[in-house]
């Protein structure tokens, strides 16, 4: 699977808390651990759109919470810069990505569940996390949290190995130029991050991931126009991101109307 393979997959919106909020502080962060939680809301409709509108609403900006990622059966929404603070767990936020898995009535939960795991991939091969940084919420806090990927079979052991399985994957397929990647699958999930990393190059697509102004401290490779900052860089990125999701969302649309006269919904 190659990085564009596996975004594509995620189906990513970028929707993110406005800057000023009470819940995004702004404050500048290197990620170098991944937090994962299970939202605690099984109520019909409480999907990753549904997150979406909540962190950005009044009870989260007064309560003062906030996290990177929402991820449901379909889909990713970002809600912050992942090189932003959050206020997702306790003494982890200062240090990690905060990503919250949907657990909503209905839920294909097990979908949900493997597309978070392709998500911490994508963000391990970033930021050149190590599988042992991975950590649950409850690590953090003792909070009974992700709940409901800590009762599977294997427990949050299997959603890390389930993580670096397709980190392994993600490495060893670097087909169609998307990434440029050294060496093979040996002990990822033993090694540390400069063992696993090494001089590793990632690509443009997974640059549309993470945000730009740490990304040359990294050595990612961002084919950027000549004389773009870093603002204008991410601007770029996230905008193509955008406009790939608007397309995706209006051709599924006219499809489902094509025969009964429907009109596409409006983004």
């Amino acid at each position: 699977m190659t990085q564009d393979e596996a975004i594509q997959k995620l189906n990513i919106t970028v929707d993110l808390i406005p800057q000023g909020s009470s819940n995004r502080p702004g404050t500048k962060i290197s990620p170098t651990h991944i937090t994962i939680h299970n939202t605690s809301n099984n109520a019909k409709g409480a999907d990753a759109l549904m997150h979406a509108r909540y962190v950005k609403g009044p009870d989260a900006r007064s309560r003062k919470v906030s996290w990177h990622f929402t991820v449901d059966d379909t889909r990713v929404v970002k809600h912050l810069p992942t090189n932003e603070k959050g206020w997702h767990a306790g003494g982890g936020n200062s240090s990690s990505i905060g990503i919250e898995v949907c657990e909503n009535k209905g839920i294909d939960q097990e979908a949900a569940i493997d597309r978070a795991a392709l998500l911490t991939a994508l963000m391990m091969l970033a930021y050149r996390i190590p599988r042992e940084n991975i950590r649950s919420h409850q690590s953090w806090t003792n909070k009974d949290c992700p709940r409901v990927i800590l009762r599977r079979p294997g427990g949050f052991e299997a959603f890390r190995d389930r993580a670096a399985g397709y980190l392994a994957e993600l490495k060893g397929g670097a087909g169609g130029g998307s990434m440029a990647m050294g060496g093979g699958d040996e002990a990822e999930t033993t090694a540390d991050s400069s063992e696993v990393f090494g001089d590793d190059t990632v690509g443009p697509e997974l640059a549309t991931m993470v945000d730009t102004d740490v990304v040359p401290e990294m050595g990612f490779a961002l084919q950027a126009a000549p004389g773009d900052d870093a603002l204008a860089q991410m601007e770029r990125l996230i905008g193509r991101l955008t406009m790939e999701n608007h397309a995706l969302r209006q051709a599924l649309a006219e499809a489902q109307g094509a025969g009964r006269g429907a009109e596409p919904e409006a983004d």
